[in-house]
C-alpha cells in the first residue's frame, strides 16, 4: 500500500475520531474534514475508542494493505519542523515491501542517523508516513520512540506483512 499525501496548511471542521482495525493493530485517525490531523496506534483495550470503530476506512485499508501497487490519496495536516517535514517527505518515497537504514537515509539527505531516528519518533502519522521501513544497520530498530515493547512488535509485523505482500502481489 503507497500512501498518495497531499500536505494542507490547514483543516477546519469539527475534530472526529476512527479506529481502524488492522491485522498487527488498531489505529486510531483523528479528522478535521477531510484533513487527517494525526494517527497513532491504539495499544490499550480502551472500551471507550472501540465504539469508534470506522468499518468503512477498516475494508478500504485492508484492500489497500493487500494490494501493494495501490495507491490510497490522504490529505494530512503539515506538522513539525522543516527537517522533521523533510525526513517524513523521505520516507514517503521507501516504496511498500522494502527497507531503508537510518544511516543509509542519513547520507541520501546529508544528515546523521540518529536526527533521522528523532524525526521517526516525531512522526505524527505512523503507518502513513511509513518510518517502520526504516531499520538499523544490523537489526530492526526502534519504532515510534521504544526500542522495545508493543510499538516495535507493530513494527516487526508491519515489516512482514509487507515482505509476504510484496511478493503475493
Amino acid at each position: 500500500m503507497t500512501f498518495s499525501v497531499e500536505w494542507v496548511d490547514t483543516a477546519e471542521g469539527l475534530q472526529d475520531s476512527q479506529i481502524i482495525n488492522l491485522p498487527f493493530a488498531d489505529m486510531k485517525i483523528d479528522r478535521r474534514g477531510d484533513v487527517i490531523v494525526s494517527a497513532d496506534w491504539v495499544l490499550s483495550a480502551d472500551p471507550v475508542t472501540k465504539q469508534q470503530t470506522d468499518a468503512t476506512m477498516t475494508s478500504d485499508w485492508l484492500a489497500c494493505w493487500q494490494q501493494a501497487d495501490k495507491t490510497t490519496s490522504l490529505k494530512l495536516l503539515k506538522q513539525g519542523t522543516s527537517y522533521q517535514f523533510k525526513v517524513w517527505q523521505e520516507l514517503l518515497k521507501i516504496p511498500f515491501g522494502y527497507t531503508m537504514t537510518y544511516k543509509a537515509l542519513a547520507l541520501q539527505i546529508g544528515s546523521g542517523a540518529r536526527a533521522i531516528g528523532n524525526a521517526c519518533k516525531k512522526n505524527p502519522y505512523p503507518l502513513i508516513i511509513p518510518c517502520h521501513r526504516i531499520v538499523a544497520a544490523h537489526g530492526l530498530g526502534g519504532y515510534s520512540g521504544e526500542t522495545q515493547g508493543d510499538l516495535v512488535a507493530i513494527k516487526r509485523k508491519l515489516l512482514a506483512a509487507e515482505a509476504m505482500f510484496k511478493y503475493v502481489s
